[in-house]
């Protein structure tokens, strides 16, 4: 039986939609990105990663960065995704008020620079110091956050 790279049993040929890395930079190529007031991105080749944040040390400033694929991937009826993700979604501690930060396979109908119509997907996002889980349908947000969680509470 075949395993695949995360040492489960394969028992379907998957095919990749879409697949990167940060080792050579922000990929301009395959990401575009929406910088507002007080945001910035920044590519480091000693992590391969890309540093994104705002500054909310400045009262009433709502800074915003938003990378997202050129590359719209689609739901299909009667077909699954499987999708891996790594990130980290703020790095001083627990979480940081007045600062959201998501990571998932999903859009917003107003940060779209190539696709129209109306937000949907799936999310983690950690707002505040509260982490949740978001299913976004139609540009509503349906949020359980992790103190609903029944089975792996991603506790460290």
């Amino acid at each position: 039986m075949t395993q695949d790279s995360f040492n489960r049993l394969q028992l379907s040929a998957p095919t990749i939609l879409f697949s990167s890395n940060s080792a050579s930079g922000k990929q301009p190529y395959l990401f575009d990105e929406i910088i507002q007031t007080s945001g910035s991105s920044t590519a480091s080749s000693t992590t391969s990663s890309i540093d994104m944040s705002t500054n909310l040390t400045v009262p009433a400033v709502n800074g915003k960065v938003v990378r997202q694929s050129f590359k719209y991937i689609s739901s299909r009826s009667g077909m699954s995704k499987l999708m891996y993700f790594t990130a980290v979604l703020e790095s001083t501690g627990g979480g940081v008020s007045g600062s959201t930060s998501r990571v998932g396979c999903f859009d917003d109908s107003t940060d779209k620079t190539a696709v129209s119509g109306s937000g949907s997907g799936f999310f983690f996002e950690l707002s505040g110091t509260t982490m949740n889980v978001v299913e976004r349908y139609k540009n509503t947000e349906y949020r359980i956050p992790k103190s609903s969680w029944n089975l792996d509470s991603m506790d460290v």
